[in-house]
């Protein structure tokens, strides 16, 4: 049975998704367009596709210039950037679950601007949010942030401000009712096939050379970001946490992988 993670890990990024990739791995959240286009090479992207791809970041907020050559996330891409990386936060996320349920009712609102409704939907899956009916958006009320701190959280990632955001006490069948909207069994088989992709690549890591080693780590690194980055962070009732919590230790080593992986590949490219 095809997984979503494993449709991800099967694909090769784009010049606009590795970008995205490379700064989300990067600590500084700035890179300079010569590392970018050697991290392109990687994957067979010319300099120009990276290059127009970084262009167009630009234009749409996502980076801007910080000097000649170099590039920064924006002040408007920080919402994403922080997402990606909040996978780090893992262990720190989430509370135990009382049962409620937390919401965002955005049924008063327009639907016309279509940029802005694809960033809102985008906030409230990145929180782990499902439409339960039209305009209302749920979640479990398990994540360890308080009311105004979710709010803010979904604001920043493009929630329309004018949205309703509040706690909920349901009845047990809609709590039964609620707990449909998340495929317990496919976000399983997702976190089973990231183990074993991590197995799988660390496995044959020693056999590649330094450019195949830092487009395999990228590669199978991604889709397990990725996959943590969506997660839901469901409570225990509803899904396999200890096989969730195995992801996050397995992809933890493998983020160290990854990084000297690219810093070996990085090195050889530059000493060209």
């Amino acid at each position: 049975m095809s997984t979503e993670f494993q449709d991800r890990l099967a694909r090769e990024p784009t010049a606009a998704e590795l970008i995205l990739s490379l700064f989300a791995a990067s600590n500084t959240g700035q890179m300079s367009a010569s590392r970018l286009v050697a991290g392109g090479q990687a994957f067979g992207l010319n300099g120009t596709a990276v290059r127009v791809a970084l262009t167009r970041h630009v234009k749409a907020g996502t980076l801007t210039t910080a000097g000649r050559g170099v590039y920064a996330v924006s002040d408007e891409g920080r919402g994403i950037y922080g997402a990606i990386r909040d996978w780090k936060q893992y262990p720190n996320r989430t509370k135990a679950w009382g049962q409620g349920w937390v919401g965002a009712f955005v049924g008063h609102l327009g639907r016309t601007e279509r940029k802005q409704v694809s960033r809102q939907e985008r906030a409230f899956l990145l929180t782990g949010m499902r439409e339960a009916v039209t305009g209302l958006w749920l979640r479990p009320d398990n994540l360890a942030v308080s009311l105004g701190g979710l709010t803010h959280r979904l604001t920043t990632l493009g929630m329309d401000p004018a949205s309703l955001v509040a706690k909920l006490e349901v009845s047990e069948s809609d709590t039964e009712r609620f707990s449909r909207l998340y495929n317990r069994s496919q976000l399983e088989l997702g976190y089973e096939g990231a183990i074993a992709a991590m197995r799988n690549s660390r496995s044959k890591l020693a056999a590649l050379s330094p450019p195949q080693r830092a487009k395999e780590t990228l590669m199978t690194g991604g889709a397990v970001i990725h996959l943590l980055t969506y997660d839901a962070l469901l409570p225990s009732s509803l899904v396999d946490t200890q096989l969730r919590d195995q992801v996050f230790e397995d992809m933890c080593t493998f983020d160290l992988i990854g990084q000297n992986a690219w810093a070996e590949y990085l090195a050889s490219v530059e000493a060209i």
